[in-house]
């Protein structure tokens, strides 16, 4: 079974994203290494909370995701999609 460690950095910004827009799906890129015992998580990227699907505008975002792996000297290890809680207003947060 692989282990994932994942930073404080990397889930906090999951959490928040996701806390942001409870009333809509969001997604984004975790971006780490792999470690003899698994995956070590760096960091994450948020990516979108409106057009979630392989839309123009994820294209860009994934484009300029990968660019960023290159000068980090990291790897994109996972695409993250959490999906909306009914019944929640943007407010409610």
């Amino acid at each position: 079974m692989v282990a994932y460690t994942v930073s404080v950095q990397a889930y906090f910004k999951i959490f928040f994203h996701a806390a942001k827009h409870p009333h809509k799906p969001v997604n984004g890129v975790l971006l780490g290494k792999p470690i003899s015992e698994g995956a070590l998580i760096v960091d994450a990227i948020p990516l979108l909370h409106h057009w979630t699907s392989l839309s123009p505008m994820m294209e860009i975002g994934l484009d300029l995701v990968s660019s960023l792996f290159q000068v980090r000297n990291i790897q994109s290890l996972c695409f993250t999609m959490v999906a909306r809680r009914e019944g929640m207003q943007s407010h409610q947060v």
